[in-house]
């Protein structure tokens, strides 16, 4: 029986998955070595070494912007 490798993209600091297939949502085409989109909850971007976003299909640093989702690990540097 073949089935479908989902592949997803976390950090043990997030304890959530922050870019996956949500295949309770919407599927998306599977794509080799791609998490597909970020869940819901999470503004993932791109950036350039100044922090600067990057268009589509360009490489760089990712960036999560604050608030995070609900199920984060609270801010340390929050006070």
């Amino acid at each position: 029986m073949k089935r479908p490798v989902i592949d997803h993209w976390w950090q043990t600091e997030t304890g959530w998955a922050i870019a996956a297939n949500c295949m309770g949502l919407e599927p998306y085409p599977i794509k080799a070595g791609s998490p597909t989109k970020a869940v819901p909850g999470y503004q993932v971007e791109i950036l350039d070494e100044k922090g600067s976003l990057l268009p589509p299909e360009k490489e760089g640093i990712v960036g999560i912007r604050l608030p995070l989702p609900p199920g984060t690990p609270p801010d340390p540097l929050e006070k």
